[in-house]
């Protein structure tokens, strides 16, 4: 299959299943799974190495994140969205630091990445959010709005046009997550 039909499959489904995770449906993990796969070829073919393994990372984390979803956390019963403590964020906010400049060296030093600074930077804020994500804490949003950002200029630098509309939609999607999540986490709503 040719490259171009990979990517517009990686984006549909990815796109779908950020959608179905906006709306707190189980569904988006395993449509997620699909784009994550396909996006693990995509991004190894234009030497965007960090995304290429952050599609691994998503893989093993999808099937973890469905799983907790479905089953409502550690209490079976349905979970409730979470906001991070001030402490919490300060130590993730360090340890993302901490792996966006190794992440970063390492791809600049050992590898042909064509931009291995911010390859390394959307890559261990996805990292962050995703972990996140999978525990549904409201603060993931946050993180998603800035890795759509900055992965704009990302792929614009790729000439990766398709997967650039995507991000641009995500950017959206990810903002209105943000509002809805954060309206049911005022009203203490369980999924």
């Amino acid at each position: 299959m040719d490259k171009i039909y990979l990517e517009w499959l990686a984006a549909i489904t990815g796109l779908t299943s950020v959608v179905l995770t906006a709306r707190r449906s189980v569904l988006s993990w395993p449509v997620g799974l699909i784009s994550v796969v396909v996006f693990l070829w995509f991004f190894f073919h234009i030497k965007l190495y960090a995304d290429s393994g952050l599609q691994l990372f998503y893989l093993l984390t999808g099937l973890y994140g469905w799983w907790h979803w479905a089953q409502g956390g550690p209490d079976r019963g349905k979970a409730l969205i979470k906001v991070l403590s001030v402490r919490n964020r300060i130590v993730g906010s360090a340890l993302i630091l901490a792996g966006i400049l190794s992440t970063s060296w390492f791809l600049h030093t050992k590898t042909d990445s064509v931009n291995p600074w911010m390859d390394g930077t959307v890559s261990v804020m996805s990292v962050g959010a995703q972990l996140l994500m999978m525990r549904k804490i409201w603060d993931s949003w946050v993180l998603w709005i800035a890795i759509d950002i900055l992965s704009l200029w990302l792929y614009a630098a790729k000439a990766a046009w398709v997967t650039l509309g995507l991000h641009a939609i995500y950017l959206g999607i990810a903002t209105g997550g943000l509002i809805a999540w954060r309206r049911a986490l005022v009203r203490g709503e369980r999924i």
